[in-house]
């Protein structure tokens, strides 16, 4: 009986963690080389800031992974905003609009 209620209680938690959309990418886990494809910057600058702590990741036994949550975080924390390329796609109109895009584009 206890053991069925810890089930639902972590089957609970984790329902509650779903995003908005209703999947679970906020749960993903990316590599150094991913996550510097995602943020378009060198996978070296990407190590630097996990080592430094400014980038959240897992260390599983000296391999790095960054939860999409922490990279979204990261792109919602930043101090200034790059200048806009003119895109036919349309300029971003705000952070979350680009998160959006970076998590379809990566899914």
């Amino acid at each position: 009986m206890n053991n069925t209620m810890n089930q639902n209680q972590k089957s609970i938690e984790v329902e509650n963690q779903k995003d908005t959309a209703g999947s679970y990418n906020h749960l993903r886990l990316y590599s150094i080389n991913k996550t510097s494809q995602i943020l378009g910057i060198r996978h070296q600058l990407v190590r630097k800031m996990i080592l430094d702590g400014r980038l959240n990741a897992i260390d599983f036994d000296g391999k790095f992974k960054v939860p999409m949550a922490s990279i979204e975080d990261f792109i919602k924390n930043q101090q200034f905003q790059p200048e806009q390329k003119k895109s036919s796609r349309g300029p971003v109109r705000n952070i979350e609009e680009r998160i959006e895009r970076i998590i379809k584009r990566h899914s």
